[in-house]
């Protein structure tokens, strides 16, 4: 949690001052989007596998639990990535931002929640050590790839495919 709070303060400035305020402002707003749809995406079975799978003894119930949660919130982040692809053009024109980079979001939605409900089953099953690796990785990882990328002069296109990579 500390490493995600020093995340965005370490990417402030740079994307502030690399980008301008327009794209930081962007940016924002896109993480803002990201943040609001992945809960809703992954409809608290994430939290359900915590606290109804991390008891559970036998293997077939275990893995059936994981399977089911695993491909409803597959099926239904990939509706909504579905649906931000194909009403990229509003949204972007709502956002006051670029097409690609509402179509790239769409994705970054697609494999957040992906990604949330792996990190969740590593949590659920007290594989901590395995957890933190990856949450770690995510976290640093994507940092200094989102630095690396608008260094590079990708801009804010570049730091939105991080998210993507990581």
């Amino acid at each position: 949690n500390f490493l995600n709070a020093l995340e965005r303060i370490i990417l402030l400035p740079v994307i502030t001052k690399l980008l301008g305020a327009e794209n930081y402002g962007i940016w924002a707003q896109l993480g803002v989007t990201l943040s609001l749809i992945a809960p809703l995406a992954v409809l608290g079975l994430p939290q359900a596998l915590i606290r109804f799978l991390a008891a559970e003894k036998e293997k077939k119930q275990i893995q059936e639990g994981v399977y089911s949660i695993f491909f409803v919130i597959l099926f239904i982040s990939l509706a909504i990535s579905l649906v931000l692809l194909l009403f990229s053009g509003p949204i972007a024109d709502f956002l006051q931002a670029p097409l690609l980079l509402v179509q790239i979001l769409s994705l970054v939605v697609f494999f957040e929640c992906l990604t949330l409900v792996l990190l969740t089953c590593l949590q659920a099953f007290q594989e901590f050590g395995q957890y933190a690796f990856f949450a770690l990785f995510k976290t640093v990882g994507g940092t200094l790839l989102v630095i690396a990328l608008v260094f590079l002069g990708q801009g804010l296109k570049g730091a939105l495919l991080a998210f993507l990579l990581i």
